[in-house]
């Protein structure tokens, strides 16, 4: 699922207590957005530290996880959620 999250349902990971991830992380996350793709939920995160997701970018994941898949704070995510699905 590249580029902007399509769907009017997301799911909003709270990352702000990952700390390090592990090589078996990409796979993972990928399966994990595979199946929501499937029943039409985005899957997108919120709070996650800058080192934790710049390793999961190096990992090969920014093709499907773009910029527009992070947010600062979960407020934020549901604001952005909200106003693209004129839900405000």
């Amino acid at each position: 699922m590249a580029g902007a999250p399509g769907s009017a349902r997301w799911v909003i990971v709270a990352s702000e207590a990952i700390t390090d991830l592990d090589t078996t992380v990409p796979d993972e996350l990928i399966a994990l957005d595979d199946e929501l793709d499937r029943r039409g939920i985005s899957l997108v995160f919120a709070e996650m530290k800058g080192p934790v997701k710049d390793r999961l970018l190096r990992f090969g994941v920014s093709s499907r996880f773009g910029p527009d898949h992070f947010f600062p704070t979960v407020n934020s995510a549901v604001r952005s959620h909200r106003k693209r699905y004129g839900l405000e």
